[in-house]
């Protein structure tokens, strides 16, 4: 089986999600009564700081949100008389890692904020969520991303809120799983 997409998104107040999509050429295998135990995960709720944004310009924990995608584009490879069974498969290049946040701005102090904006930062970037107690439950590092998409909004009362995009292209997908993510 090949992997053709993972994302993973949180916001404030709700548990973080994993999901990935999967294509199986040939034989999936055979299922069996095999019983397996697996130690029971407590999906933890998250806090504002619990999600940290981490940027050549500064960091912070105002993050309301985040949406991670990969994109793992391949295409497969037919040998005359193969019975439909690939022989091989080429993952398409570049390989697209994209980032989204939304951000409340107040809190979000740094100088270069309008820069970032304004300017269309391009750098390194990367999205941490954590527990309550500081251990890294995932993190997602994009190197060289560029901006794609940003907007501000504000109302007599509210926060000013980013909501902001980035993307980073990787030649491999070896490149891109290595430096996206952390393996610590």
């Amino acid at each position: 089986g090949y992997i053709n997409s993972y994302e993973s998104s949180c916001s404030v107040g709700e548990v973080a999600s994993a999901d990935f999509d999967l294509t199986v050429y040939g034989n999936i295998g055979k299922l069996n009564a095999e019983t397996r135990s697996y130690a029971a995960i407590i999906p933890e709720v998250a806090i504002a700081a619990n999600i940290v944004l981490t940027t050549p310009f500064g960091s912070t924990n105002a993050i309301e949100s985040y949406s991670f995608s990969l994109g793992l584009d391949r295409e497969a490879v037919h040998k005359v008389g193969a019975m439909m069974i690939p022989s091989e498969f080429v993952t398409s290049t570049p390989v697209v890692g994209k980032i989204s946040f939304e951000a409340i701005v107040n809190d979000f102090e740094s100088e270069k904020l309008r820069d970032a904006i304004c300017a269309g930062f391009s750098g390194d970037l990367s999205i941490e969520l954590n527990t309550c107690s500081g251990t890294k439950i995932r993190k997602f590092t994009l190197n060289n991303a560029k901006k794609t998409e940003n907007s501000l909004s504000a109302g007599i009362g509210d926060n000013m809120s980013l909501s902001i995009s980035y993307e980073a292209y990787y030649d491999s997908i070896t490149g891109a799983m290595s430096s996206i993510f952390d393996a610590s």
